[in-house]
């Protein structure tokens, strides 16, 4: 009987780093589909140096000619460890919790995906680090990890090297009967990433004559998981509160606004007032 040949999944994996890296061109895959398995010395890494010094860009791309499906066992996709001086002294997943669910992507031939970490956002001094990273997909149990090393520049007082940081503060971007809108816009030259620790984005309270009326949140469930949104400069992370679905009778309601996002703690929330026809 004629053999059936078997396709190997590979996935090729650029690291931009905004620091001095380094690791091997090429590693050993061991990819199996169907009931066999094919090794191949393939370069899947390539490392370059980017002018932002604070963010690295993961880039997965898929060089066959069809496309992939990627299961995760939870919301959870990567893992990225840093290490100084041989003991680990940063894990992504450690401080985080995700939602245990079967998740797939699906990666379409030459696509790719893309994840962005923020090494200033981490606390950790100025120095060389060794990094680990790997996807936690099923499918590629058996493809090395990629391994090399990273340097952390020196932070000024502010966190931003030397350049002027503007905070994160929330605008006021439309109102009307049916919906209002709140951004917040990233007027620094690095992109900012917010972390949100549930489904939960924001919230914001009514109140009338003084007095606490409603809740956005008090009547809604949330999954409880950890996401990131990175927000280049100039753009705007923006939040949309359907005035029709509330519960409020007709009138006028001061509120206060705010976002979940750990980075927005500090931020004064935004009030106002306005009126449900």
């Amino acid at each position: 009987m004629r053999m059936r040949k078997i396709a190997t999944l590979m996935l090729a994996l650029s690291l931009t780093l905004g620091v001095v890296g380094c690791a091997s061109a090429n590693s050993n895959i061991s990819s199996g589909i169907g009931d066999e398995q094919k090794d191949s010395d393939l370069g899947i890494y390539k490392v370059t140096q980017q002018k932002d010094k604070d963010n690295l860009k993961i880039t997965i791309v898929n060089p066959l000619k069809n496309k992939v499906t990627l299961t995760f066992g939870s919301t959870q996709e990567y893992e990225f460890l840093l290490f100084k001086d041989g003991k680990e002294v940063y894990k992504y997943s450690k401080d985080k919790s995700f939602a245990k669910m079967i998740v797939k992507k699906e990666v379409e031939a030459k696509g790719k995906l893309e994840y962005n970490i923020n090494l200033s956002s981490l606390g950790l001094e100025e120095g060389n680090y060794q990094y680990e990273f790997y996807l936690v997909a099923n499918e590629l149990t058996n493809l090395a990890h990629k391994e090399g090393t990273l340097t952390i520049g020196k932070k000024s007082s502010n966190g931003t090297g030397g350049i002027a940081y503007f905070p994160l503060k929330y605008e006021l971007q439309s109102i009307d009967n049916e919906r209002l809108k709140v951004q917040v816009k990233n007027q620094n030259e690095k992109p900012v990433t917010l972390t949100y620790t549930s489904g939960q984005r924001f919230d914001i309270k009514f109140y009338k004559d003084g007095k606490l009326v409603y809740t956005w949140s008090q009547d809604k469930l949330f999954i409880q998981e950890v996401t990131e949104k990175t927000i280049i400069q100039g753009e705007s992370e923006v939040y949309e509160v359907n005035l029709k679905d509330l519960p409020l009778e007709k009138g006028t309601y001061e509120y206060e606004f705010y976002s979940t996002a750990k980075e927005l703690s500090k931020a004064p929330y935004l009030k106002g007032s306005l009126t449900i026809k």
